[in-house]
Order: structure tokens, then sequence, then C-alpha cells
């Protein structure tokens, strides 16, 4: 197929001195294939001239390039994808210098056009389709030197989890990551095993103290799992941490990633040191102040206060120098500071009752419960 007959004399004079293999050729004069033979790609594509002034053969590399794409997609489960290339500039600054001279403006440009055939390569090979607004697999393939890289789009998931034994840490720091256990260590252990992930990304809502407890529904929690392998998964596989400090109650995988988080109440078992121990009116005062009671809460650095609410507070037990005390109140309120005070939060516990007041260091607060404000 002499395709450059079709050309007018200037521009066929113009490509005896820049010669294009048929690829190139059809990119910059699409008009050049009849009806007939739209069908021009794979076949020619197998034949085309290293000699190209524009691709210098490089459009001779899309079937090893789908090769390569296709074995480091093996270990993915995924149902569609998108691929992107680096091409070196100056082939494209060649391509911009043949369409000067020929005149040409607009048109599929060389790393469009690569695209575009290795993503149909890809697509006719594995039998999954190509997504370019929300894929599950994005590909960025080095045409010089065959590397590759591969992104899984991230899982979002939502669960819960209780705590059964005192001593663990909810997140994971630089002092405890590989020493210590903690609840993060125990649930980013499990989800990585089973999804082949990179990592997790956890958003809590809520935290409590290392030597707190964690019981009822659980504490909830928000996680992103960070280029997965495996997608098709069973939410119920995840509940078996094979751990008796801490439990999996619920996960559920969502379909996006959360475009907010939600406000929460929480209930709490407060160990509260105090002397002396306070008269029964006192309790009796203290469980009536704080009845629907806002409060003022100043962050660490001082610079911005906020209004939390505690909904009840009832004493539970007094032993010879501690209260147990059962607060209700908004998600956000620190207990500790709730109790000690300090000018953190006002009035605090510490403001209402006279004495020495602090909270129990072994066994400080267990959380009971955590409810959602979801609307």
């Amino acid at each position: 197929m002499i395709l450059t007959d079709k050309l007018s004399n200037k521009n066929q004079l113009q490509l005896r001195f820049n010669p294009l293999c048929d690829v190139c050729l059809l990119r910059q004069f699409p008009n050049l294939l009849s009806d007939s033979n739209k069908q021009f790609n794979q076949k020619q594509i197998q034949v085309i001239d290293p000699n190209c002034f524009i691709c210098k053969g490089i459009m001779t590399s899309i079937h090893k390039s789908m090769d390569i794409v296709c074995s480091s997609l093996n270990e993915y489960q995924f149902e569609t994808f998108v691929i992107g290339t680096r091409i070196d500039s100056s082939i494209i600054e060649r391509e911009d210098e043949i369409r000067s001279k020929l005149k040409l403006k607009g048109g599929e440009n060389i790393k469009q056009n690569f695209n575009r055939l290795l993503s149909s390569a890809v697509s006719q090979k594995l039998g999954k389709s190509v997504n370019f607004r929300d894929p599950d697999i994005e590909l960025i393939l080095n045409i010089h030197d065959n590397g590759i890289e591969v992104r899984s789009k991230s899982l979002f998931a939502f669960g819960r989890y209780t705590k059964l034994k005192r001593g663990i840490s909810q997140k994971t720091s630089n002092y405890n990551e590989f020493n210590l256990i903690s609840i993060e260590n125990i649930l980013s252990k499990k989800i990585i095993e089973l999804s082949q992930a990179n990592y997790v990304n956890f958003t809590w809502i809520g935290g409590e103290d290392n030597n707190s407890l964690v019981s009822g529904e659980g504490r909830p929690f928000y996680s992103e799992i960070v280029n997965p392998k495996n997608r098709k998964l069973d939410p119920k596989d995840f509940l078996n941490l094979d751990n008796d400090s801490v439990i999996l109650n619920s996960f559920e995988f969502l379909d996006s990633k959360p475009l907010t988080i939600p406000s929460f109440t929480v209930e709490v078992k407060a160990h509260i040191k105090i002397s002396p121990i306070p008269s029964k009116n006192s309790v009796k005062k203290l469980e009536d102040f704080y009845n629907d009671r806002e409060v003022t809460c100043v962050n660490r650095k001082g610079n911005r206060n906020n209004l939390k609410k505690v909904y009840s507070l009832s004493v539970e037990k007094i032993y010879k120098s501690k209260i147990v005390a059962n607060i209700h109140c908004d998600g956000g309120l620190t207990i500790r500071n709730l109790v000690e005070g300090g000018g953190y939060v006002s009035p605090s516990i510490s403001d209402i009752l006279s004495g020495n007041i602090k909270i129990d260091k072994k066994v400080p607060f267990d959380i009971i419960n955590v409810s959602l404000n979801c609307s």
C-alpha cells in the first residue's frame, strides 16, 4: 500500500527527506485510509520501518510492550485498566517538527497513538476493559527501558473493633512499630494478608488510652487499603484476627472513599482517684451539674476553643480512694481532661469537686459504646 501517492507533491517531497512509517504517516494524514481499509493497525505495526523520522521504529515495540504489561498484571485481580506511557521528549519534538513543516494542526500525537494501540492489544488479550475515569488498575510504561509502574485503586472499608486487654495502643508509632503490639498492627496484618496490599491507612473514630478496654459494638474506623492485588474479597474473612486481645466485630467494604467523617458520642466508665472521698451531696451535685452540660475545650496549643456536651454523668461506685463514673458525652472530649481539667476543659470534674482528683493511670477509663451521628 503506497499511501504517499495520495499526498500533494509538496508533502511527498517533504517526506522524501523525512520518511515516515505507515502508522506515523496515517497519524498525520488520517484521511489517507479508505473506508474499506479502516482496520489498519496490528498487521501493519509488525512491519514498520525502523528508519521512521518520528518514531525510529518505536511503534514496533507495541507487541513486546503488550507482553510486559500482561505479565505485570498476573498477580492482580481487576476488571478495568488504563495505560500511560513515558516517551522521550525528542520523539515528541520530531513529530512537532514534521507537523510544522507540513503545516498540520491537531490530531492524535504519537503518545496518544501508542497508548491507544497498546491498550487495545492488552484489552483483547486479557478480556478486560479500558476505563479512563475510574480504573481498577493504572499502569505507566517507560517504552525505552520497559520499566513499568502498576497502581491498583485503593479499597475502602468500615469496621469496628473491641479491645479485651489493657496495655495495647491504638496507633503504631516510631516507638512501638516493631516492639510493641497495637490495634493498627493487628488489623493491618490481617488486611494486608488477605488483600496483598502495600499498606493500610486508618481513620479512627475517636481514640482511647493504652490501658483502656473497648466493649459494646466496638470502636469504629475507616481504612484505606493501598495498592491491593486482591479485590475479590469476602468481608467475613477479615473477622478472624487470630488474636485474643482484639476482636474485629464488623468489617464491610465501601463503594468509595468517605467524603466526611461523622460526629459521634461515646459512653465511658471512668476510674477516678480522689482524696478526700466526696460526700453523697457532693456526688449528687456533680451528677446534676453534668446533665446536658456544655463544656469548653482548649487544644494543646491554646489557640482554639470549642464546645462539647456532657449528656449525663452518674457515679456507679465509691471506694476508699476512688469513684467509678459512667459518662455519656460528645466524641472528641478528652476524658482525662474532663476529669483533671488542667486548663484544657472547663468546667472540669476537678472544678466541681474539691480535693486531689486524677484519672487512674492503670485503669483510666473504658469505652462502653460509640454511637455515630449519621444523618
